[in-house]
């Protein structure tokens, strides 16, 4: 088995954490923009987004690609604010992830809340989002998004199962 490959990353610097997060910032402006078009420039690939939600007690996953995800976003007079918390970010080479509880608010609102998980490739020297995954929840929200909750890891040896 392979070990963690976050525990390998070196730390990066601010103008790498910032270029990272240029394509994740700028998604998120598409997105209160109600541009889809914007939004889909941030991609790369065949990828798209996977969401996991829960709704009422019941849970439900679903997939969309960038196509479909690009195309759900749409005008409307509602503003739209997404919100992330303190993200960790890492790279490794041209792969890169940021993972970070987030809030998102409709006219100023909490909607829902959840954690979001971008994987971004560098092509040609620009980051961008090969997929995007976040989870989304109703209850138990704070704005703004709270930083995630330290959760206790283990690392196993080469070789352990």
């Amino acid at each position: 088995m392979l070990p963690f490959l976050f525990l390998a990353t070196a730390a990066l610097t601010v103008p790498e954490r910032a270029a990272i997060m240029a394509p994740v910032d700028a998604a998120f402006a598409a997105i209160a923009a109600h541009d889809g078009q914007a939004l889909r420039a941030q991609t790369w690939g065949n990828g798209g987004v996977t969401v996991s939600s829960v709704k009422n007690g019941a849970g439900s996953v679903r997939q969309l690609n960038w196509a479909q995800f690009a195309d759900a976003i749409r005008p409307s007079a509602e503003t739209y604010e997404e919100k992330l918390g303190t993200a960790t970010v890492r790279a490794d080479g041209d792969i890169a992830v940021v993972w970070g509880a987030y809030t998102f608010l409709i006219d100023g609102k909490i909607h829902h809340c959840g954690v979001d998980h971008f994987q971004l490739t560098r092509i040609a020297g620009e980051w961008k989002i090969s997929n995007l995954s976040w989870t989304t929840r109703e209850t138990d929200c704070e704005e703004p998004a709270a930083a995630p909750k330290k959760v206790r890891t283990r690392t196993r040896k080469r070789g352990a199962e």
